[in-house]
């Protein structure tokens, strides 16, 4: 994979510095990559466009990760989900609110 070009890399603390262009995380050094998973990578999709992503709470991935709260629209969308399928441990995703789903722009 060859050493990363020094002007991409940014410190992390601990010595680890990160890759901007990709996501991989090298020692200070330079040996890695090691093996770092961000959100997107661990959904398979990719890195959301920051000109097109939701500016909503999901960042770009469409769900959020809510509990019960009296705050709306959370309410209602954790009641729906529960009332659909009750969770095992209070949390649901629901669809993000301002996208409806998508992580883009509405």
């Amino acid at each position: 994979m060859g050493e990363p070009k020094e002007s991409r890399l940014v410190p992390c603390g601990n010595g680890i510095m990160l890759d901007l262009e990709n996501g991989i995380m090298y020692d200070q050094d330079g040996c890695g990559p090691f093996g770092v998973v961000d959100r997107y990578a661990a959904m398979g999709i990719s890195r959301p466009d920051p000109a097109t992503v939701c500016q909503g709470q999901c960042e770009g991935m469409g769900f959020v990760p809510t509990q019960f709260t009296k705050e709306e629209p959370w309410h209602t969308l954790w009641l729906n989900a529960e009332l659909e399928k009750p969770s095992d441990d209070g949390w649901h995703f629901v669809k993000c609110p301002e996208c409806g789903g998508t992580g883009k722009k509405p």
